[in-house]
Order: C-alpha cells, then sequence, then structure tokens
C-alpha cells in the first residue's frame, strides 16, 4: 500500500516499498530553469494502482514520462522492479495524453504495431478483440485518421494493454471520452489491476473513484 502525504513544500513523501514495482524517489525535472516536477515520492507495488492528480502545470504528464524513461530527472530517481527504466521493456505499456497513431493505418493494425515496436508480437484477432473490449468494435477497420479523439485515445490504450503485462503507464486516459465510455475505461482498468497489473495514471477526471481501486498523488503547481 501506499502511505502518502503532502507537505508544505508540496513534495509527496511516501514509504519506500522493498520489492516495488515503481518506487519514485524525490524525483524533480526543471525545464530551462524553470520547475516542470517538484520533488515527488511514491511506490506502488504488484496489483496497486495510483492516480497522479492535479492542476494544469503541476507536472502530471512530465512524472510519467520520467518514470517511463522519457525524460531524464533532475533530482531524484526512479526505480523499476529495482533496476533501471526501459522505454521499450515488454512489461510496460504506455499512453500519452496525445494519442499518436499511424493516421493511414486501421485501428487494428495499429494495435499490432504498437505491440511490435515493443517486441510483442499479438494477432490481429488478439488486436480486434482488445479494441471490443474497450467498445471499438465497429472501428477496427476504420482508418486512425478517420477516428474521433476519444476513439484515437482508446486504440492507443488497446496497443498499451497489449505490450503492458505488467505495468500500464497512463497518461489522461479518459480525456475527450463521454461519461459511458470513461467509466468503461476505468472499469477495464479496475480489471487489469486485479488481475495482477500495476497502473499509474495521471488523470484530471475524478470519476475514477466509482470504478479504480486506487491511491492518489497530488502534485501542487
Amino acid at each position: 500500500m501506499i502511505e502518502s502525504g503532502l507537505d508544505l513544500e508540496g513534495r509527496v513523501e511516501a514509504r519506500r516499498d522493498d520489492g516495488a514495482v515503481v518506487a519514485v524517489h524525490a524525483v524533480g525535472v526543471t525545464f530551462g530553469g524553470e520547475p516542470a516536477l517538484r520533488p515527488t515520492s511514491f511506490s506502488v507495488g504488484r496489483g496497486e494502482a495510483v492516480v497522479i492528480s492535479g492542476p494544469s502545470g503541476s507536472g502530471k504528464s512530465t512524472l510519467l514520462r520520467a518514470i517511463a524513461g522519457l525524460v531524464a530527472p533532475t533530482t531524484g530517481e526512479v526505480v523499476l522492479w529495482d533496476g533501471p527504466r526501459a522505454v521499450k521493456d515488454r512489461r510496460i505499456g504506455i499512453t500519452l495524453e496525445e494519442p499518436r497513431l499511424w493516421p493511414w493505418m486501421r485501428a487494428v493494425d495499429n494495435v499490432v504495431c504498437a505491440a511490435g515496436l515493443h517486441g510483442v508480437a499479438i494477432s490481429r484477432s488478439d488486436a480486434v478483440e482488445l479494441l471490443e473490449h474497450l467498445a471499438l468494435g465497429d472501428a477496427t477497420r476504420v482508418r486512425a485518421s478517420k477516428l474521433s479523439q476519444g476513439m484515437r485515445r482508446r486504440v492507443q490504450l488497446a496497443g498499451a494493454l497489449a505490450v503492458g503485462k505488467d505495468l500500464l503507464l497512463l497518461d489522461e486516459p479518459t480525456a475527450s471520452l463521454d461519461a459511458e465510455n470513461g467509466a468503461l475505461v476505468w472499469s477495464r482498468l479496475e480489471q487489469r489491476r486485479v488481475e495482477g497489473r500495476t497502473l499509474v495514471v495521471a488523470s484530471h477526471d475524478d470519476s475514477w473513484q466509482g470504478e479504480l481501486v486506487a491511491d492518489r498523488v497530488e502534485l501542487r503547481a
């Protein structure tokens, strides 16, 4: 379990958990001399979830990118499974705040190729099943350029689910979704948590509290 609280300097203090899947130790990020993320600490174990919340500019996306190895911390360290970070680790599924798909490809092919980039081979039928699981069964053969923003976000999530057998790092997974599809996504993520996957999610959306069993890490700008 995560035990966290916010001190007066905006840092999240947490117990260091031996054997944690993710351990964030006083990680801070500065860009051009300006702080993008105040020093933050927390840990999360197997089958646990944490939702990172806070106002715009507090560093939610930056923190996720630091955990994923896409941004180098200015201070502190990130440890995954007691080892270094790895962007293309086959155990980790990642979504970004702005979905990045191949616009000329069909939704199903985007999922297959996204998995393949991480060294995970999945069949088209497996990709279709993941898309159907996210209420995209009618869009499997639609080119990404023709999809709505919310549909593109769910296609990106399907690709992350194909890869992230142990850890999911998700940036605003329900942005651009209506209430029904947002609740569906949270419930699907809760299913993955129950199965043993670890989730670290950045979100403005408080509706997760009704669907996902998670702790909260609150950041300050």
